[in-house]
């Protein structure tokens, strides 16, 4: 039996001698050696004598021949199994698979060999028509004759013999030497063609080359080597095939650098059998590659091109505009979602990101948290009372406190009981650890109690000494093995001992664990005394998740001078967290030490009621706090090993004496101070010269401090009033204006004290800041001569102009001179072109000519607009360049019109730039092929090339932008973070969007700016800090701020469109959401439009969107009322009944009243289910079904075959043509004791002949499948067979729930194939007999 698959294989490998003696592969499975035909050139080869055969685990393998053969020989390899068949399978013997395979597999190669066969003979073509008939005619007819074809194609016999076409090819010799003789002038014609001919051909041959030859390297295994070396480096990886044994290797088996193969495994040792056969080199040197591909203008000619580096590039031109089609459908509305929410730094602006596109916006909100508010008193809370209340109760806090300092009793109510979860992942087993063993008197009663906690159990026991007996040994109790059980089984404790000599083996299953689930816990029951011999029990009183273990420990045997067993604990120590317990007996079986191994439990979440401090003095004494009495503080007072108590320091305020401190103690013996005073013998203060004495009056020049008097200064200020006289050395004023007018002086310096000079007797210089003249000539100009006086030239005539005499003399008027240019084309630094275009600057247009110009331009300044050259067609107009090198441009491509460019190099580049304004320095610089940019400012749009519609305004706005466009930038270094994002407005000094290149963003100042104002609504966001639930107000000034929440809803109870019950475990939100609920524990939430609007009772259900769930009433408590869930418009919008549903999608199952455990998911999913029990996944899914249970319908249109049917799955609509499976078979129900009344099945052979298989096309009647061409049955033709042969209610081959939509089962036709192969194999092995017995 072959264990590999017959695979669609050409049967027939033909490869080139130059292997030598091979090995030579074959890529088709063979069953044996024997399977082969082997040729070499036209001989046939001879199996073991010429070749021999390996065949490897996949069916193909090689041969090897016995004489090498050439590179001029052809090794022909062909698959030619004897056709025969080898198994006879008899009835009721083995029907292996073996051999079924074997068989199988043998008819597949036959198949294959035929259509070889058949694939090499003379056959008419596919298309010709059935009427064709290929016999030739009879042996004799066609003996010696030529075959022909009829008018029809078919073959016939030719009435001309072969004796006589022989003889007709000499006469056909002398006319063609007639014709070679008239061909001979043609041929000289031809001879330049020829020629022409031989050098395409000698390119082509050298082209062939070029590509690559074919070299096959052959190398010896040695089971240990991977790399080996190539003739030459092939050309590509794909241009190699590498083999190992004739078996061919996938590319994943080797990598290939250079001339260097490289194995991932190294090949098995043998002579020649690695086999690589390769491409040189190609002389291209490199594989191409697409570089671009652009579109041409339409028109155009296509053209491509090819790069040294094997890059092609196309220019592929747009092809002619087609008619206008119709008014397409009316486009789906932009949809907005909001994503994600994150809080930022205070004083950080707020941001709006949209992460999605324009026609799908999703919103990423940035919302800063507010400046930080005034502190206030913080309040106090302290936890009182903790108390576990019923089941369904509601959770209740009262605080016994008040509002700043309050105390919070609570009142939590155990949950519901929830559904069994699934089981998680293993958790923390608990634990049950052996604590203290104290012996007891003899008769007294066993006892074991837990000085630990449910989870981690510590178990200590009272054990009592047996009675005192004759010769009783004494019991004795070994521990055994500890075994850490699965979660989920029951703890145990088992006896391998015997009564008197008890080994306990432990086996402590790990809790199970889950998402929610409570911890298991365990607690120590009662402990029963049971009689001498009687078998220690553990029971468990309790439930799996809550253990109560009651023990039976019996008594010990007594005896006469036994001694009791001893127990004690050895060492104890704390195992990592999760580890099993562990209890080993280190003693003897008579004097046991236990030495227990306790794991550390899981970290603790909750927090006692006492709690102390990180660290404390050894010895001291713990004290309570005086506000809660729960909280251990340290102390100072200590108490030794010895009983030493040693207090710290005491204050005065911590004494309470209830008599006055003894002067002896250190205190003044008295209550009073003047009791003191009188006690000590002291004077009043002030009685003595120990008393400081100050000196009445005011300013205090002296001060007298006990025996001590001090001089003071004196404070101009406020020690001495008025002013000091000028006799005295003042100024008689108070100020300094008022003392110059009293000591009759100016101030220094510009001022207006001094209104006049009289009384100079000469003119003041130059150097003085006057003239150096007194009187000028009338309308004279007045000239300056250096440090000399200034002087006036003579008065010119009408006409005349000031004109230079030098540097030694004044200018002086004079007429003017004749001669200059008299229009601008005749200024050696202007030009003007046409009539309306006009360069004003050394190189201004320099490079533009009239026939460049379109009209309308002006460029002033050095080379303003001077580089600016047509370049044909693309003519500038209606510009206006300012500035050195303002619009210098470039040779154009795209026509620049209607710019303003002002500044230096304002515009530099301007290629195809129309619409825009640029102002200052290198504005717009590198624009090119862009329109309606605005940039004002020193470099603004310094580095934008194609931006287009941007407006930028202020030095450095947008210098970094390069292709963003539709932008506006404002304020000094505006945008100044932008490149490539589009659609971005900044506003303010150095102002910036949040990345390079964001999109769709509005910023408003810079990281400093710490107010926001709108002083046309006065209203202004103020630099405040906020603290967690702090809101944005508005004072009456209009300025906003973030302060702490003041009045409205504190719950969502408080909301107009909100619905809490006390707990909070159930919450609406929306216009009547949960409107009619009762209040109580119900567990719902709610969030929509009447969302659960007149649920009253439901409980643990869950409903979003618009009216979802609106209509579920429920009746009360019962299941079918809980555990709802609706997720969509309107989804689940009319049940009034029903529990366990989920239903998720848009408008789904929107007629669906009582329906139980449905689950329905996908738009339009269930429409027309109005009550009952389905599962529907998928676009329209079950969309027919009015009722019906356990219905399912998986995938897009996946409807059952009537809208009442049950128990039904369906996968796929009608257009399902294929259902994958990753299994081989899928099984079903078949177990003989689920059945009965069982029957040989009374169909075979003639109800498989009754039937008729047909082949067809599909004609669906909605419009599934049309065309598409199958073999099957008609489900008329099966339902009349089943009919006929009285089966049909057994056989059911036909679906009729749906009158207008019959379905076939085909699977149930399986059984009676079998029958009828067992019937026919029945027939088969009679008939064999009777050959044998010659009958």
């Amino acid at each position: 039996m072959a264990d590999y698959p017959i695979t669609a294989v050409d049967r027939r490998t033909v490869l080139s001698g130059s292997a030598g003696t091979g090995p030579y592969a074959f890529n088709f499975p063979v069953l044996t050696q024997t399977d082969l035909d082997v040729y070499k050139d036209d001989t046939k080869l001879t199996l073991t004598n010429d070749y021999t055969v390996s065949i490897g685990v996949a069916g193909t393998g090689s041969i090897t021949l016995a004489v090498a053969a050439t590179v001029s020989n052809n090794i022909t390899i062909v698959g030619a199994r004897a056709i025969q068949r080898t198994t006879d399978f008899v009835t009721a013997g083995d029907f292996l698979a073996s051999s079924l395979n074997t068989e199988l597999d043998s008819q597949t190669i036959f198949a294959q060999q035929t259509s070889e066969d058949a694939d090499r003979a003379i056959k008419a073509p596919v298309t010709d028509p059935t009427s064709i008939d290929m016999t030739l005619p009879l042996k004799t007819t066609r003996a010696t004759k030529a075959m022909g074809f009829d008018s029809n194609g078919n073959p016939v016999v030719s009435t001309l013999t072969l004796a006589a076409m022989e003889a007709g090819s000499t006469e056909a010799a002398s006319s063609a030497t007639a014709a070679a003789a008239s061909a001979t002038a043609s041929a000289n014609s031809a001879t330049a063609s020829a020629s022409s001919a031989t050098a395409a051909a000698t390119s082509a041959a050298s082209a062939e080359g070029a590509a690559g030859t074919q070299n096959v390297d052959r190398f010896n295994g040695t089971g240990s080597q991977t790399a080996f070396t190539l003739s030459s480096a092939p050309a590509t990886e794909n241009n190699t095939s590498v083999y190992v044994a004739g078996v061919y290797q996938q590319k994943d088996t080797y990598s290939l650098s250079g001339t260097t193969l490289t194995f991932s495994t190294a090949p098995p040792s043998a002579t020649g059998n690695v086999e690589v056969m390769h491409l040189s080199t190609q002389s291209i040197g490199v594989d191409p590659s697409i570089g671009t591909v652009t579109t041409g203008a339409a028109g155009s000619s296509a053209a491509a091109s090819i790069t040294s580096g094997g890059v092609l590039s196309f220019t592929i031109p747009q092809g002619d505009d087609g008619a206008t089609g119709s008014q397409g459908a009316t486009g789906a509305a932009a949809t907005i979602t909001v994503g994600s929410t994150t809080t930022g730094n205070a004083g950080t602006n707020a941001s709006v990101v949209n992460s999605g596109s324009s026609s799908a916006a999703n919103f990423n909100f940035t919302i800063p948290k507010g400046d930080q508010g005034v502190t206030g008193t913080a309040a106090t809370i302290a936890v009182g009372t903790v108390t576990t209340g019923a089941a369904g109760s509601s959770a209740t806090v009262v605080n016994g406190g008040s509002s700043s300092a309050a105390t919070f009793n609570f009142t939590i109510p155990k949950g519901d009981t929830g559904n069994t979860g699934s089981t998680g992942s293993t958790g923390t087993a608990a634990t049950i650890a052996a604590g203290s063993a104290t012996g007891l008197s003899a008769g007294a009663s066993p006892t074991v109690t837990n000085s630990g906690s449910s989870s981690a159990a510590t178990f200590n026991f009272g054990i009592p000494a047996g009675a005192t007996g004759s010769t009783g040994s004494a019991a004795t109790i070994a521990v055994g093995s500890t075994t850490t059980g699965a979660a989920g089984s029951s703890a145990s404790v088992a006896n391998s001992g015997s009564s008197s000599a008890a080994t306990f083996n432990f086996t402590i299953p790990k809790g199970d664990t889950g998402t929610t689930g409570t911890a298991a816990t365990i607690a120590a029951g009662s402990a029963t005394g049971l009689a001498t011999g009687a078998s220690p029990t553990v029971t468990n009183s309790g439930s799996s998740s809550a253990a109560t273990f009651n023990f039976g420990i019996p008594a010990g045997a007594t005896g006469s001078t036994g001694t009791a067993a001893t127990i004690a604990v050895g060492s104890v120590t704390t195992g990592a967290a999760g580890s099993s317990a562990t209890v080993t007996n280190s003693g003897t079986s008579a004097a046991a030490t236990f030495d227990f191994a306790i794991p550390q439990g899981a970290a603790g979440t909750g927090s006692g009621d006492v709690t102390g401090p990180a660290s404390a003095t050894d010895n001291a004494v713990a004290r309570f706090d005086a506000t809660t009495g729960k909280l251990l503080q340290n102390s100072t007072v200590t108490v030794s090993d010895a009983g030493a108590v040693t207090a710290g320091a005491i204050t005065a305020s911590s004494l309470a004496l209830t008599t006055d401190l003894a002067i002896a103690d250190g205190g003044t013996g008295a209550s009073s101070a003047s009791a003191a005073r009188t006690a000590l013998g002291v004077d009043p203060a002030g009685t003595d010269n120990s008393t400081n004495v100050t000196l009445a009056g005011t300013p205090d020049y002296i001060t007298i401090s006990g025996q001590t008097i001090t001089r003071g200064a004196v404070v101009l200020t406020t020690d001495i009033s008025g002013t000091l006289p000028i006799a005295n050395g003042g100024t008689n004023a108070t100020s300094a204006s008022a003392a110059r007018v009293a000591l009759g002086a100016a101030a220094s310096g510009a001022n207006s004290d001094i209104t006049s000079l009289t009384g100079l007797t000469t003119d003041l210089t130059v150097a003085q800041g006057g003239t150096g003249a007194g009187t000028f000539t009338a309308n004279g100009l007045l000239v300056g001569n250096g440090t000399g006086a200034v002087t006036a030239t003579a008065v010119g005539t009408s006409g005349q102009i000031l004109t230079s005499n030098g540097s030694g003399s004044a200018p002086t008027f004079q007429a003017a001179a004749a001669g200059g240019a008299t229009d601008i084309n005749g200024l050696s630094d202007a030009k003007k072109l046409n009539t309306s275009t006009y360069g004003i600057g050394a190189g201004a247009l320099t490079a533009m000519s009239a026939a460049d110009d379109d009209g309308d331009n002006l460029a002033v300044g050095y080379n303003a607009g001077g580089g600016t050259d047509a370049n044909g067609s693309n003519k500038p107009y209606r510009n206006i360049f300012l500035g050195s090198y303002a619009g210098y441009g470039v040779s154009q491509t795209g026509t620049t019109h209607e710019n303003i460019a002002i500044g230096w190099r304002a515009l530099y580049l301007h290629e195809g730039v129309s619409g825009s304004v640029l102002i200052g320095k290198s504005a717009g610089e590198n624009l090119s092929n862009c329109s309606f940019n605005t940039g004002i400012g020193h470099s603004s749009l310094v580095a934008a090339t194609t931006a287009s519609q941007c407006t930028n305004i202020g030095r450095y706005s947008g210098r970094r932008t390069t292709t963003g466009s539709n932008n506006s930038f404002y304020g000094y270094d505006s945008g100044g973070t932008n490149t490539t994002g589009s659609n971005c407005s900044t506003f303010g000094y150095q102002a910036s969007s949040s990345s390079a290149t964001v999109s769709n963003e509005v910023t408003l100042g810079n990281d400093d700016v710490t107010k926001f104002r709108v002083p046309g609504v006065n209203f202004t966001v103020k630099d405040s800090t906020a603290t967690d639930n702090y809101v944005l107000t508005v004072d009456a000034n209009g300025e906003a701020g973030w302060e702490a929440a003041g009045g409205g809803a504190t719950s969502i109870n408080g909301l107009s469109d909100g619905v809490t019950n006390s707990s909070g475990a159930t919450v609406g939100l929306g216009t009547d959401a949960l409107a009619n609920d009762d209040g109580s524990e119900r567990k719902n939430t709610a969030l929509g439009f009447h969302a659960l609007k007149l649920t009253n009772s439901n409980k643990e259900c869950t409903a979003v969107g618009y009216k979802a769930g609106a209509a579920a009433i429920g009746t009360g408590d019962a299941n079918n009322a809980r555990k709802n869930s609706f997720f969509g418009f309107q989804a689940g919008v009319a049940i009034t009944t029903g529990g366990g549903n989920t239903f998720i999608g848009a408008g789904i199952a929107p007629s669906a009243t009582t329906v139980d455990a449905c689950t329905v998911v996908g738009k339009e999913a269930g429409e027309d289910l109005t009550t009952g029990q389905v599962t529907f996944f998928g676009a329209s899914a079950g969309y027919t079904t009015t009722t019906g249970t356990n219905v399912n319908c998986f995938g897009s249109g996946a409807i059952a075959s009537s809208a009442t049917v049950s128990n039904q799955v369906i996968l796929g609509d009608s257009n399902i043509s294929t259902l994958r499976c990753q299994v081989q078979s899928i099984s079903s129900l078949s177990d003989r004791r689920d059945k009965k009344d069982i029957e040989e099945l009374p169909l075979g052979v003639d109800f498989i002949n009754a039937l008729k298989p047909v082949k067809f096309t599909w004609n669906m009647r909605d419009g599934a499948k049309v065309g598409q061409q199958e073999a099957g049955f008609i489900a008329q033709d099966l339902d009349q067979a089943q009919i006929d042969a009285d089966a049909e209610d057994y056989l059911s081959l036909v679906l009729k729930d749906n009158p207008e939509k019959l379905e076939a089962s085909y699977g149930k036709l399986v059984p009676v194939l079998v029958k009828a192969v067992q019937e026919l194999s029945a027939e088969i092995a009679t008939l064999k007999k009777e050959i044998k017995n010659g009958k």
